[in-house]
Formats: structure tokens, C-alpha cells, sequence
């Protein structure tokens, strides 16, 4: 017999085993659908080394650059809740929005392998990698070798999944159990073999721990009862098709492992219960439609907002989805029982979200982690047959190509979109899970430096205040200055009484306070905390980092203020600045200089104009600003003609600000449109004065960078930058913050540029550093903070523009932006 025979006599086999035929498909596109001699076989050996190569590729996403982000609030409040005692877990649990299981298997975790951020998300690494492993296994149950392969190659790339097997919380562990009780499942109701008895039992008694394990880590797994019991009832229809033995045996067993799950589940639900009543809505309402299409957004991409291709990218998926769901060549028995558990999987809870939400807006994409491996073989599915021969390259022809596509022409035109097609997934998939570590959307709130930064600056007459109960964990996991922590407002809701004596504490008894601010919405929604700040205080930074805001005050104590100088100054006709005074001479860096402005309005102000304040080096560069509100409480438009007040600001000397002599200009503008009123005494700024800055010791803790780049320069490293934004317009300065420190005493004065280039490496802008404060003047351990500002010409292409930074002997590429 013939090679080819021998070939077509194994694949008739393999469809007598499977009970039926492929049918034939009405119009294809690839050049085979039909089964093949290795179809037969659970895994051959190349497939094998395909999966091997998943799963590494999926540890290594999972575990690259894992301590690199901070710990965000969740973080925190896992962390600390693991540190306890079991039983403090589960009364703990009772209170929250998650069951206790999760924590409790962090608690076991941490007492070997620590508590640094590694080394506690490296517990949901662990998971995230059998999650690739499990979605293998399922889609191999229901599917050939190649759908297998596929799925778990999408999974070891999917952002989604990537981004939760990063993070100290339960998301990837209840998309494990969840993965887990859908295999045992599958296992339970698999067409009879011999002696499969024992294999059976062990699959129901799986089924009932991991879908209790699934309930004990998040509320949302209540989705996974609903759709298995829905596919269930798809299996019960095609077990009565296929006329299998023992369904009402089957019946009688699911029925029971129902019955066990919920008795098993039922005390907890009594436990914490009154947690479960009093959820808040934690969404703005939605359209079915706008919910599934963020939520297919964040299944492929992990952020639920598009940006670029992305859009293309989440469609294609998408397609390749739809594509999965027609039976087109599937020869194994379970393969319509597949697609159909697969799509109820991937859909049921969505769809429960939507309907939850009617009442209770409820969406929030990470619940839904638990259904991206249904989701996922779907695609792969969709994948293989568009793409047949993969991973079974040996597929057998499937009868006569169709008449419509004999043609060569439309065989290209068809290969060349297929080409187009194959390379958005896979180099799309590729840069959104790049996006995971780069995306500033999908990075966690950086409680990390702006912790460290108050540990690097406050002193013990400083006051940090924290606005939402829920920061203290992560707060708590990272401070370890001199400062007093004060947890503010007292109590929620808040004592008023209570919480205005702390603040007025505070404001007698320290110099200084720093204000770590989340959902102000929820912790102080009357605003009692940062209004009296802002009256009192001087207010010199406002900035978010995530979600997340850092807010710094001089207090009242530190206000050493000088004679009140009296310009009389107009600022166009409709605001006269009386009086002011700044509250001393010299700062250190790290410090705030308080300034106290006295104004009388002229008529009622057209606008609620903003202050502007600027601190200047000796070449008129912008080192430091403070934009706020001219007055402190309702605003300048809200003041009749003839009225005196007074606000009160300051602004920030950034650590690292070299010794010298500095400038202070202020001025006012239009909120909206940028203009400034013009200044009685010439142009749209005036003058305040000048301030010295001292050389001061600081940490490199004490600096808040945008991106940490670690690179040495002859004596000096280049420890990282600050940049406001990403994106500029052409004839823009690049204000960039470039941050030094010397490993030596610099014996010469280096010559080092930064340099703006464009897409074809053309060097566009070109600034000098240290021109200010030369390297010589440096000492040992100094940290520097050179201001660079970098034009872009107004006839600079637009697109992707790199900063690079370098002596002449070497280069370092230390950021990127866009121009538009």
C-alpha cells in the first residue's frame, strides 16, 4: 500500500472513531480542514517541545520585571491581611469584598519566601503559569493537537493574564481554579473508555475542591456554577444524540456534586452576608455593547481604553473568535460539547456583569480574568482554521478546492490577507504585552516613590497625612521616616469634631505636611481634610501618580516671615497686588519655599485667574513651579470690586537642585484660554525676588523619577529623569529633569549632551548639561538635578522622537516621546 494510502485509510479511521464525517465546507479559504494521520496521538513530540516552549515563554513574561512597579492599595491591603493570624483572615474576609481563601494561601506563602514585591507576587506567577498548562489540557480534551498548541501559546502571550500573574491579589488564582473545575468537568463526562472508574472519581472529587476553591477566592466565580451547569445541559442534549449509556447516572452525579458544592459554600455566604448586601456600585452604567466591546479590549490588550492598532488588533481577535465557534472540521466526539462550553465560558459572565450592573453598575474587567481561557481556545480555534497545518503539518487534503478559488489571482490576493492578518496578531499581541510593562495606563499607582520620596525629605516635624483608611497597609508596608503618620478624616462616616481638632494639631504642632490622597470621593467627600489644609497652609504641590495624588504643605510653623514688601502692583485692570513676602532667604533643596500674597480686586474679575509661580536658575530656566487658583477658597470670579484678600503658596525645591542663587517671578493667567494679564510694572510676569539654595545632603530615595536608568559616566552615573507628559506639539520645549549622582569627587568638568532625535536619527535639538553647576564644583555621593529644555522645531516630522544622553565616548537612550 502506498504511502498516501496508507494515509487516507488512517484519517477514514479516525473519522469511523469520531462517529461521523467533516463536512464540507461551503467556501474555504485555507487549503485543509480534514483530519490527519497524528490526530489520533494526545501530543507528538514536536507539539510537545511547542508546549514546553509556552510555558517558558509565558514564565518569563510573567516573571519579567515583577518587582519593577509598586505596590499599589489592594497590594497593600493583601499583604498586610496575610500577615495576620487565620482567624483574623477569615473575619477580615467576612467584612471585605473577597472570601478569605486567597489570603490564606499568601499567609502560607510568605512565611518562606518573604515579603518583598518579588517575592510575593511570584505566588500568582505560579498560578498564571498553570493557568497556561490547564487551558492546554482543556482544549486538548476538546479539541486536535494544533487548537491545543495554539491556545496555549495565546495564553503564554495574553497581556490580560500577564498583567493579573503580576499583581498580590486573587484575580489569577480564581482563573486557575476556574480552569481547573472546568477540566474535572470535562473529565467527569468524557465518553466512556475502559477503566475509566477510578479516573472519574478523582475528576469529581477535583470538580468539588477546585470549584469551592474558585467560590472561596472571589464572589465572581458564581459565574462558573451558571455557565458549567448551562454546559452541562448542552452535554445532556448531545449525550441523548449520540445515544451514550448512563445518562441518567450522569444526571444523578451532577445533581449531587451541585448539591455538596452549595452545602460546602452555604456557611460562608451566612458568615458574610452582610457584606454581600451592602456592595456599592463601583461603575458608571453602560450599554451591553460598550461593556462587551472594553471588556474584549481588556481580554487582548489588558487595557480596556484603545490606543493606535489596538482597535485592529481587539477585531481580529474578535473574527477569530466567531471563526471558533463553527464546527468545521472537528473530528473528535467533544468538539461541538467544546465550542459550545467554550462560548458559554467566555460570555456568561460578561453577560451576568451586564445584568448585575442594571441595579448596581458592577463592571470591572478583572472580574472577568476567570474567562479568558474559554475566550482564548475560541481564538485558537478560529486560528487553526485559518491557518491549517501549524502545528499538524502532515493535514490531509479535504476534497477539490472550489471553482471560485482555483484561480491563481485570488489565491494570492486571499494568502496576502491572511499574511496581513497573521502579522497583526502576532506582532500586535507582541507590543501589547510590551504595553504591560511600558503603558503608563497599565501601570499601578506608585505609592513606592512617593513613599520614598517622603522618607527621603520629611523630618520628624513633618506630618504625613493619609486620606483613605485602606493606604494605610501600603503606606505602612513602605515608610520607615521620622514623620508622624495621620490617618485622616476619623472615622466614615467622618467625625467631624473629632477630625478638625487633628487638623488643628497638625497645623500648631508641625512644620510641614505631606498628603497622600485616594478616591477623596468615598474617604472625604466634604472635603474636611484638604479644604482646611488649603486655607491654612501653603500648598506647593498637587500631582497625580496613578490614581493616587501627592500633596505637599509649609505650615504655618515654618513661615519665618520677612517685612511685607508693598508693590502695588496692577495686573491688567481688574486685580492689585497689594502686598507680599516670602518666608526666608535661604532653602534647602528638598525644601518649600512659602510665599504669602495680599490682593485687592479692582472690579469683579472676568475669570478665576491662576497664579503662576517660577522659580528661575541664572539662565532664566524654569527649575520649579506652583500653578494653582489665585485664591484659596471659591475662586477670583466669585469676588465683587473693592474686596481684599489673601492666598497663600509655595513651591517646591526639588532635591537635588544645585547651590546657587535662584529667582522667584509670578504672574496670572486665564484658566482656559493660557493668556496672561499683563503687569503694570512691564511685561506678564513680575518679580519677587531672589532665594539662595544650599548644598544639601539627600538619598536618592528622596527623588521621584519617571523612569530609573542606572548609567555611568565616567565618574558620575545618570540615576534617571522626570518628564511631565509624553506627547508635545511642534515648536515646544521638552522640559526634562535629568538626575545625577557622583560616584567620586569629579576631577575635571565633564562635557556631556542631551540630545532630541528624530525617526531617522536626525539630531534635531541639542542642549549641553551642567552649565549651571559644573561637575568640578560636585562631591562624593552628590545628587544633581539638571533642567534641560529641548525645542522642537516647528518643522520637526511628527512621530517617535528618543532623548539620548551622551559624553562622546558613549550614548544612553533615556526616553522617548511623541510629537504631533
Amino acid at each position: 500500500m502506498s504511502p498516501r494510502s496508507k494515509r487516507a485509510s488512517r484519517v477514514k479511521g479516525i473519522s469511523r472513531m469520531a462517529g461521523s464525517t467533516t463536512p464540507r465546507p461551503l467556501f474555504r479559504l485555507s487549503r485543509s480542514y480534514a483530519a490527519q494521520p497524528d490526530d489520533d496521538k494526545w501530543l507528538t513530540r514536536g507539539n510537545l517541545i511547542w508546549v514546553l516552549i509556552a510555558l517558558a515563554v509565558g514564565f518569563f513574561a510573567r516573571v519579567n520585571e515583577l518587582g519593577a512597579q509598586s505596590l499599589w492599595n489592594d497590594e497593600g491591603t493583601s499583604v498586610a491581611l496575610a500577615r495576620t493570624s487565620i482567624s483574623a483572615i477569615v473575619n477580615a474576609a467576612a467584612r471585605d469584598i473577597h472570601p478569605p481563601l486567597y489570603y490564606i494561601l499568601l499567609s502560607g506563602w510568605i512565611q518562606f519566601a518573604g515579603i518583598s514585591e518579588f517575592a510575593i507576587r511570584f505566588l500568582s506567577v505560579f498560578a498564571g503559569v498553570l493557568v497556561i498548562a490547564v487551558t492546554f489540557r482543556i482544549a486538548r480534551e476538546f479539541f486536535d493537537q494544533e487548537v491545543a498548541v495554539i491556545a496555549a501559546l495565546l495564553s503564554a502571550l495574553n497581556p490580560f493574564q500577564v498583567y493579573y500573574a503580576q499583581e498580590t491579589r486573587m484575580y489569577i488564582w480564581v482563573t486557575l481554579f476556574a480552569a481547573l473545575s472546568v477540566w474535572a468537568m470535562v473529565v467527569m463526562f468524557k465518553p466512556p473508555r475502559s477503566q475509566r472508574i477510578r479516573a472519574r472519581s478523582i475528576a469529581v472529587a477535583c470538580y468539588v475542591i477546585f470549584t469551592l476553591a474558585a467560590l472561596y477566592t472571589n464572589y465572581y466565580a458564581f459565574t462558573l456554577i451558571v455557565f458549567e451547569n448551562l454546559a452541562f445541559i448542552v452535554w445532556l442534549i448531545w449525550a441523548r444524540h449520540a445515544k451514550l449509556s448512563r445518562v441518567g447516572g450522569a444526571i444523578a452525579l451532577w445533581f449531587a456534586v451541585q448539591v455538596i458544592v452549595a452545602l460546602a459554600y452555604l456557611p460562608w455566604l451566612l458568615f458574610a452576608r452582610q457584606s454581600l448586601t451592602s456592595w456599592p456600585g463601583i461603575s458608571e452604567p453602560m450599554s451591553f455593547f460598550e461593556m462587551t466591546w472594553r471588556v474584549s479590549s481588556a481580554f487582548v490588550a489588558a487595557a480596556d481604553s484603545l490606543r493606535d492598532f489596538q482597535a485592529l488588533l481587539v477585531g481580529v481577535y474578535i473574527l477569530f473568535f466567531i471563526g471558533g465557534l463553527f464546527p468545521s472540521r472537528d473530528l473528535l466526539r467533544q468538539s461541538v460539547w467544546g465550542i459550545v462550553t467554550c462560548a458559554l465560558w467566555a460570555i456568561v459572565p460578561l453577560t451576568a456583569m451586564f445584568i448585575v450592573s442594571l441595579t448596581r453598575p458592577a463592571y470591572n474587567p478583572k472580574f472577568l480574568l476567570l474567562a479568558t481561557p474559554g475566550f482564548l481556545i475560541l481564538v485558537a480555534r478560529g486560528i487553526s482554521v485559518l491557518y491549517p497545518g501549524l502545528f499538524l503539518r502532515d493535514r490531509a487534503p479535504y476534497g477539490t478546492p472550489q471553482a471560485s478559488v482555483q484561480n491563481r489571482l485570488a489565491r494570492q490576493w486571499i494568502g496576502i490577507g491572511k499574511l496581513f492578518v497573521g502579522a497583526l496578531l502576532f506582532g500586535g499581541t507582541l507590543l501589547a504585552l510590551q504595553n504591560v510593562y511600558t503603558d503608563p495606563r497599565l501601570q499601578r499607582d506608585d505609592y513606592r516613590g512617593i513613599v520614598n520620596y517622603i522618607n527621603g525629605t520629611a523630618t520628624d516635624k513633618d506630618a504625613v497625612v493619609v486620606n483613605a483608611p485602606g493606604q494605610m497597609d501600603v503606606v505602612r508596608y513602605y515608610y520607615h521616616g521620622a514623620a508622624a503618620l495621620k490617618p485622616l478624616p476619623i472615622g466614615r462616616p467622618a467625625d467631624v469634631a473629632a477630625t478638625e481638632q487633628a487638623l488643628d494639631e497638625i497645623l500648631d504642632d508641625y512644620q510641614r505636611a505631606y498628603g497622600i490622597f485616594w478616591a477623596d470621593e468615598q474617604s472625604d467627600p466634604n472635603a474636611l481634610v484638604e479644604g482646611a489644609l488649603n486655607l491654612d497652609g501653603f500648598k506647593a504641590r498637587d500631582e497625580w501618580h496613578g490614581n493616587v495624588r501627592l500633596v505637599e504643605y509649609s505650615l504655618p510653623n515654618a513661615f519665618q516671615a520677612r517685612e511685607i514688601v508693598k508693590p502695588n502692583v496692577r495686573f491688567g485692570d481688574e486685580i492689585l497686588l497689594e502686598g507680599y513676602t516670602i518666608g526666608a532667604r535661604q532653602f534647602q533643596s528638598g525644601t518649600i519655599v512659602p510665599l504669602w500674597l495680599g490682593w485687592q480686586t479692582l472690579k469683579t474679575p472676568s475669570a478665576d485667574w491662576q497664579i503662576f509661580i517660577h522659580l528661575l536658575d541664572a539662565r532664566g530656566e524654569i527649575v520649579s513651579q506652583r500653578d494653582a487658583s489665585l485664591d484659596n477658597e471659591g475662586g477670583m470670579n466669585s469676588l465683587a470690586a473693592n474686596v481684599g484678600t489673601e492666598s497663600r503658596h509655595g513651591v517646591v525645591i526639588p532635591p537635588g537642585t544645585p547651590p546657587g542663587e535662584y529667582t522667584l517671578r509670578m504672574g496670572l493667567y486665564h484658566p482656559a484660554t493660557g493668556a496672561r494679564l499683563p503687569v503694570s510694572s512691564g511685561g506678564d510676569s513680575f518679580l519677587l525676588g531672589t532665594i539662595q539654595v544650599l548644598k544639601t545632603n539627600l538619598s536618592a530615595d528622596a527623588i521621584l523619577l519617571t523612569r530609573r536608568v542606572n548609567a555611568a559616566f565616567d565618574t558620575i552615573s545618570l540615576l534617571g529623569y522626570t518628564l511631565a507628559r509624553a506627547e508635545y506639539q511642534h515648536g515646544e520645549f521638552i522640559p526634562l529633569a535629568v538626575y545625577w549622582q557622583a560616584r567620586e569627587k569629579p576631577v575635571n568638568d565633564l562635557d556631556v549632551q542631551v540630545q532630541l532625535y528624530d525617526s531617522s536619527n536626525n539630531i534635531v535639538a541639542s542642549t549641553r548639561a551642567f552649565e549651571n553647576y559644573p561637575t568640578s564644583r560636585w562631591d562624593k555621593d552628590e545628587i544633581v538635578r539638571d533642567v534641560q529644555q529641548l525645542n522642537i522645531p516647528q518643522n520637526a516630522l511628527s512621530g517617535e522622537y528618543r532623548i539620548a544622553v551622551t559624553d562622546g565616548a558613549h550614548s544612553v537612550d533615556a526616553a522617548r516621546v511623541q510629537v504631533k
